[in-house]
């Protein structure tokens, strides 16, 4: 075993260092809140209740979900050998709540909460040139990103029931990322499985995330409002853990262009 290691370690750079297949990444599973962001959103929670009982109006709450896309990259860094490739994210849904107070003068400020799930399931030909020319990657993974927000926006001042809003924010990230790869032929030449992965170490990353957008909504009642909108978000740095080899999984600038569809509720 330990001649084979050592081989192994020779000619590929990513850790093998087990002959059990790996069970497949699940995707779009739910985020686990840290505590952090767990004491955020309570405070955030009690914020309208606090409100009411000093008789304090302009409080709302809201719950939106759609989807989401990204122009962003996942790449393998560290001591590969040139040639290796960069995979596409796919496109994934997106949801959050918000709580929220209007200040008047069309100025909004609310504390907002955001799940969404970056996920990569690619495989590529290192070539035509490199290194590595003659190797095929194969990479499940996913960048699993919970984001708590304090956002200000700004009603444009029109008349009618359409209200059309522009929105930036600012706040923290929390990533969490995981990833799996298979190279053929180097890994069956060692007469490992066909569906054999070698994990990368999960890693979890929190960081300033910020992001701006627009909307508009339409007033259904004059507690209720549709909401649609849109907003960039920057997720700040987002990798796995490092392998044996020094090799990381990293999901290069991590970004999303996320359109939502939800309800305001004016308490």
């Amino acid at each position: 075993m330990a001649g084979l290691k050592q081989s192994i370690h020779r000619t590929t750079t990513f850790s093998v260092f087990s002959f059990h297949p790996r069970t497949p990444i699940m995707k779009n599973t739910l985020v686990s809140t840290p505590l952090l962001l767990k004491t955020t959103l309570a405070a955030a929670l009690l914020l309208p209740a606090m409100g009411a009982l000093a008789g304090d109006s302009g409080w709302y709450g809201s719950v939106s979900a759609g989807r989401q896309t990204t122009d962003s990259k996942a790449v393998n860094e560290g001591t590969n050998s040139p040639g290796t490739p960069s995979y596409e994210l796919k496109n994934s849904n997106v949801g959050g709540f918000a709580i929220g107070r209007q200040l008047g003068n069309g100025l909004r400020v609310e504390a907002e909460l955001r799940q969404r799930t970056l996920d990569v399931d690619s495989s590529y030909r290192a070539g035509p040139v490199g290194g590595r020319a003659s190797e095929q990657f194969s990479v499940a993974g996913q960048l699993r990103s919970t984001t708590v927000m304090v956002n200000g926006l700004y009603d444009l001042p029109v008349s009618g029931a359409f209200k059309p809003y522009l929105k930036a924010g600012l706040g923290l990230a929390h990533n969490r990322s995981e990833a799996d790869i298979n190279v053929t032929p180097t890994f069956a030449a060692f007469g490992l499985p066909a569906n054999f992965r070698s994990p990368y170490p999960k890693g979890s990353d929190t960081s300033l995330a910020y992001a701006f957008g627009f909307g508009v909504g339409y007033d259904i009642t004059q507690d209720v409002t549709l909401d649609l909108g849109y907003q960039y978000i920057n997720l700040g740095r987002a990798k796995t853990g490092v392998d044996m080899n020094g090799d990381v999984f990293s999901f290069d600038k991590p970004a999303s262009h996320e359109v939502t569809v939800g309800l305001r509720y004016q308490f």
